[in-house]
């Protein structure tokens, strides 16, 4: 990896739209049509991953560690996602 000052502050962006596959009925796990938590967390590590992979030496990889988050607003079937992140 490049040096930490070089790191620091870089960002990654993901976006995507709910699918009716993406929810959580979908998957098993509720029964409501939102999005389903798992998803979330995948579309957030993305998110990380990017803000990362310019910096990496082939070979290189990330691993998520521990994930934390809370969910204020449910989203339904063709609502709009987008996770960021910031190198810290």
């Amino acid at each position: 990896m490049l040096p930490e000052d070089e790191v620091l502050g870089a960002v990654g962006l993901t976006e995507m739209v709910v699918r009716p596959g993406d929810t959580s009925v979908a998957i098993g796990i509720g029964d409501l049509p939102i999005i389903a938590p798992s998803l979330l967390i995948n579309l957030m590590e993305h998110a990380a991953i990017l803000s990362l992979d310019l910096y990496l030496e082939p070979g290189e990889t990330t691993i998520p560690i521990s994930v934390e988050f809370i969910s204020l607003s449910p989203a339904g079937i063709g609502a709009s996602l987008r996770a960021t992140s910031r190198v810290i």
